[in-house]
């Protein structure tokens, strides 16, 4: 047997994500996902400065906050590879609203000096 064919494999992405970065080292802006009576199921961020975007389940939220979750990242991917920056990503979802994803509350939009202030108010 070739020596080839028994070395492990070595893989490598060609091309561009499939999806956005979630690491963001600087500030970002956020903005609750909120159910029509006002539940909030977590939190979708933006990083503009290192093109990262993600979304933070609301630990309250229970498992429709885990289910948002998927929703939001299934749009953030759309997004994506229909070539929206992450920053039009964040104002082009503002306009969708979902039964499992609940809508984004652009006007209670704020500012954290890191994500991890995010996560922070995620897990309360």
């Amino acid at each position: 047997m070739s020596e080839s064919l028994r070395e492990e494999p070595q893989w490598k992405l060609v091309g561009d994500r499939l999806d956005y970065s979630t690491d963001a080292t600087g500030g970002v802006r956020y903005a609750p996902a909120q159910t029509q009576d006002g539940r909030v199921l977590g939190y979708l961020w933006v990083a503009d400065d290192d093109a990262a975007i993600g979304f933070e389940p609301a630990v309250d939220a229970g498992t429709s906050g885990s289910q948002a979750s998927f929703g939001w990242y299934r749009r953030l991917r759309e997004s994506k590879q229909s070539g929206l920056a992450p920053s039009q990503a964040f104002l082009a979802l503002a306009d969708e609203h979902g039964d499992v994803t609940g809508a984004l509350r652009l006007e209670q939009t704020s500012h954290a000096e890191t994500v991890d202030v995010v996560r922070s108010l995620a897990a309360r």
